[in-house]
């Protein structure tokens, strides 16, 4: 028997994003390197709060550590959206076009 699970309407992703925001987990972002609090993770992308605006389409470098501090993963970060959260904050999605293995992912979350 096969499980699938059921998306909300208009969801395109295809993967769970595990919630990351209890307790704040950063990431440095670009290549100023500045941090940005990771909101939700998958092998495939990421949703980050950042606080200063990124363009859609562009292509940055994040450096992901782990929960811990004991492991990084440096990853391309393929930017999808960017929206505007109030003044001094942006929500940004992105997808890994590599993306993360399971084992990475689960290393990065414990």
């Amino acid at each position: 028997m096969r499980i699938q699970a059921t998306l909300p309407r208009g969801e395109r992703r295809s993967l769970i994003r595990h919630d990351c925001t209890a307790p704040a987990w950063r990431a440095l972002v670009g290549e100023d390197l500045q941090f940005g609090l990771i909101r939700d993770i998958s092998p495939a992308g990421i949703g980050l709060l950042l606080d200063r605006q990124i363009d859609p389409n562009q292509r940055l470098r994040i450096e992901l550590q782990s929960k811990t501090g004991a492991l990084w993963h440096l990853k391309v970060l393929d930017v999808v959206h960017a929206t505007p959260q109030n003044d001094a904050a942006w929500i940004v999605g992105g997808a890994f076009p590599s993306p993360l293995t399971h084992d990475q992912l689960q290393a990065l979350m414990s």
